[in-house]
């Protein structure tokens, strides 16, 4: 049980470091990091496309928003494979 939850727990810390990384590095443009912000802004907004109420629907666009983000800004990753 601890070896799956020190996986997530790695998995989780390389996202996040990741993505801190890209919005720091001057190479990226101001346009791939302000769609992460406007992402996770959207995450946290009270108003979204689909209300939360409906829970497979509400919390799949709110995912589909996210993985989108992550795609675009990711690509801007020189160090990735």
């Amino acid at each position: 049980m601890s070896k799956g939850f020190s996986l997530r727990r790695r998995l989780a810390g390389w996202g996040l470091g990741r993505v801190t990384r890209l919005l720091a590095d001057p190479r990226v443009p101001l346009w791939p990091k302000l769609l992460a912000a406007g992402a996770l802004a959207y995450l946290v907004m009270p108003a979204d496309l689909v209300p939360e109420f409906f829970p497979p629907l509400g919390w799949a666009d709110d995912l589909l928003v996210l993985a989108l983000a992550w795609r675009i800004l990711t690509r801007f990753d020189r160090r990735s494979p």
